[in-house]
This record gives structure tokens, sequence and C-alpha cells, in this order.
């Protein structure tokens, strides 16, 4: 399994490049970027609710991560 930490256009273009794995996807988390002008953050969320993968909007990791094997975090600022 795998956690996505995804934001902005490079966070949605690996979400979409992996979405045949979303099986193996447990968590995707993102957040709005107030220094992109773009709904990349909308397209992520929504992306993955219609695929059926957990999102949540965020920084922090709640997800229960035992079983995950990595984690990839992708345009993400902390």
């Amino acid at each position: 399994m795998i956690g996505l930490l995804l934001v902005g256009d490079k966070g949605l273009n690996v979400l979409r490049e992996i979405l045949d794995l979303k099986d193996d996807i447990k968590f995707v988390m993102s957040y709005s970027d107030p220094n992109t002008k773009d709904n990349s953050f909308t397209q992520i969320k929504n992306m993955c609710e219609d695929n059926n993968i957990s999102f949540q909007k965020g920084k922090t990791i709640t997800y229960d991560t035992s079983d995950v094997d990595n984690i990839f975090v992708i345009g993400w600022q902390f």
C-alpha cells in the first residue's frame, strides 16, 4: 500500500498517471496552495472521490500508516 501527499499540477499529474494502481493507494492528502491559480486541489479531491480513494485535506497525516509501505510526496511544501 502507498500513501500520496499531492499538491498542484505536479501532484495532479502523478495521480492521473498512477490511477490504474488505485487499489494500492491507501490515502491521498492535499491542500489548496494559495500561490497557485489553478484548480488542481479540487481536481485531486474529485478524482479521489470518483475512484473511491480515501482523501483528506490537510498537512498532517492522521491515517493509520502501519500497512503503508511508502508515502510519496509530490509538490508538497512544509
